[in-house]
């Protein structure tokens, strides 16, 4: 009899977790219960909080037009709209918050999953994930998601706002908006597979950012994302980073080759310690990479269609490696100012620049007024002069790289190819060891980004066809 209670509390308690499913619509029907569409509670005013429990589920039916803000009253429960559901705020001051007033008091709620739902036409910002304290532990989720389109003209609003330790941001698509797309603050941020395009400022000062992490903050993730702000008349980051320990890697972002905002239009700038930038695609901006008192790894990331510069380490930058990074073609579009494919400065200490191709730039490949270590780099068409008040390095090369119109390896005659050297030691962190592409290092790694392969070998006794053969 014992057996048979235990095995009945374990198998309730099991079922339980899976949580309730409740349902709210624009237009209330039936007994608007909450327990079904057919019975939705009518309007987000019209929801019975006190009806769930951890681990529910609130299902949007249709379209909901609040004109006021809309709180979630509930921690622990996922809001969805099923991939048909929506949120119009149709120009309204008026969000979608994890926080509400009730019993008296306003309520930040946590372990909240927004997900597969569309919100658009806030005057302010769209989602807004609350914390009464950016360092308190959130918790909260915006999972496949589409936010667009905020109805302001003001250049300091942003689609989503959150705040908070330990939020995420993934599978989604953010677009149309007159400021900072995504601004956060708060410890422990992950921002996946998103997409981010359409920034509508058409003024020459305020915010512009893709994706804007604010504050002294540490613990960032931020991978395999795709933002193009080339949109925006004066470009700014498509990633800033003002903490420690961030993350940056497998993205493709563009800003725009052409601006005079210069201080900040980079479409990376990063200052903060331990950081970790590799893998990325990497095109036009100011410059590509800004590092601010930063320290740690920037590895095999693709850089082109600059203004000024690839890779900048400025700002008393210290104990960082630029290693096995391609930097290529200018444009060389603010006028007086000189371009370099890597550049340092401002005191900066203990920087190791290897394995990295500079090609291209209308003056100097390499720019440093400070002591670094730099060796095993290969130069080619840089016209005012390959580097500037430091030498090349016995190691290093001048010659072709033969890259291909995506800087890509493209020829096996590259002079790339086999010259490069490892590292290790704490510049020796962007795993997986493979190129920008994710391809295998064979024999010494090659200088740049990408590891040129031969095509393999066709088995005895075929004949090897044209197409084949490398170029």
């Amino acid at each position: 009899m014992f057996f048979i209670c235990f095995c009945f509390i374990i198998l309730f308690t099991n079922l339980s977790a899976f949580g309730s499913d409740w349902y709210v619509a624009n237009t209330g029907s039936g007994s608007q219960d909450g327990t079904s569409c057919d019975n939705a509670w009518y309007g987000w005013t019209g929801i019975n909080w006190d009806n769930m429990s951890d681990g529910d589920t609130l299902h949007i039916c249709d379209t909901l037009y609040p004109i006021h803000d809309i709180g979630i009253q509930h921690s622990n429960i996922t809001l969805t709209g099923d991939g048909v559901g929506k949120i119009d705020f149709s120009g309204h001051h008026a969000a979608l918050k994890t926080y509400a007033w009730y019993d008296g008091a306003g309520h930040h709620a946590t372990n909240v999953v927004i997900k597969d739902l569309e919100v658009f036409g806030s005057d302010y910002v769209n989602v807004y994930l609350t914390a009464a304290d950016e360092t308190d532990g959130t918790f909260n989720k915006v999972i496949h998601c589409e936010v667009h389109d905020l109805q302001s003209t003001d250049n300091t609003r942003s689609l989503i706002i959150s705040r908070g330790n330990h939020n995420t941001i993934k599978d989604s698509v953010i677009y149309n908006g007159p400021g900072d797309m995504i601004y956060q603050r708060g410890n422990d941020f992950t921002f996946e597979n998103n997409t981010i395009f359409g920034i509508t400022n058409s003024g020459s000062s305020g915010r512009g950012d893709g994706l804007q992490c604010s504050g002294s903050h540490t613990g960032y993730i931020i991978k395999y994302n795709h933002i193009d702000i080339s949109s925006f008349y004066e470009p700014k980051q498509c990633i800033i980073i003002q903490g420690n320990n961030a993350t940056i890697s497998y993205n493709w972002l563009k800003s725009q080759n052409y601006g005079t905002e210069t201080t900040h239009s980079n479409v990376v700038y990063v200052s903060g310690t331990d950081e970790n930038i590799h893998h990325n695609r990497i095109m036009n901006g100011y410059y590509g990479i800004w590092l601010s008192s930063a320290s740690g790894v920037v590895r095999y990331n693709m850089v082109s269609g600059l203004n000024r510069g690839g890779i900048a380490v400025t700002n008393r930058s210290h104990d960082l490696g630029v290693i096995n990074n391609t930097v290529f073609n200018f444009y060389d579009n603010v006028s007086g100012d000189s371009c370099y494919g890597i550049y340092v400065s401002g005191d900066s200490s203990n920087i190791e620049v290897k394995n990295n191709i500079m090609a291209g730039s209308p003056d100097y490949g390499l720019w440093s007024n400070v002591a670094i270590d730099n060796d095993y780099n290969l130069y080619f068409g840089n016209l005012s002069d390959n580097t500037h008040n430091i030498s090349m390095g016995s190691h290093s090369i001048v010659g072709n790289p033969f890259l291909n119109g995506d800087g890509h390896i493209d020829n096996y005659h590259s002079s790339s190819i086999n010259s490069g050297t490892s590292i290790s030691g704490i510049h020796d962190k962007a795993y997986p060891e493979n190129d920008i592409d994710l391809q295998y290092i064979v024999n010494s790694p090659d200088i740049g980004c990408d590891e040129f392969h031969i095509p393999p070998k066709i088995k005895s006794g075929l004949i090897r066809r044209e197409k084949d053969l490398p170029r």
